[in-house]
């Protein structure tokens, strides 16, 4: 059994957001393990190359230069502008990090998280550095 003080104690290692609730992806974000540095090294080098103003934060301005949105099928079809999808390739990168902030900004620490959980559904560090490669453009 678990006392009052223990179950405090996990509340806050999991419940993220302080609603009182653990959601499943805050679970799933608290239980996964760290990536092994081939890894991390891999998703800093994606996170530099998007970085192209250097501030540390991926804003729709550093996507512009690397991300061609005009392709895409809503842009197409004419239900969002290429800005929009941009905007919302920036969300999922917010909305996977277990702290919800959606501030249309992504930092180091959000990108590697949500790489974090894309790396541990993959079980070959050859595998992931493929798909870093191909996605982003990265050599190792």
């Amino acid at each position: 059994s678990v006392n009052k003080t223990e179950f405090n104690e996990l509340m806050r290692h999991f419940d993220k957001n302080n609603d009182g609730n653990i959601s499943i992806d805050e679970f799933v974000v608290a239980i996964r393990t760290n990536m092994n540095s081939r890894r991390t090294a891999l998703v800093v080098q994606a996170f530099k190359k998007l970085d192209k103003d250097g501030s540390g934060e991926l804003t729709i301005d550093d996507l512009l230069n690397v991300y061609n949105a005009s392709r895409h099928p809503k842009v197409i079809s004419g239900q969002m502008t290429e800005r929009q999808v941009l905007q919302a390739f920036l969300n999922g990168f917010e909305s996977l990090n277990g702290e919800g902030n959606q501030d249309g900004k992504i930092t180091l620490e959000e990108f590697e998280q949500y790489y974090s959980g894309i790396s541990s559904n993959i079980d070959s560090d050859d595998y992931f550095a493929l798909v870093m490669c191909q996605a982003w453009g990265l050599t190792e």
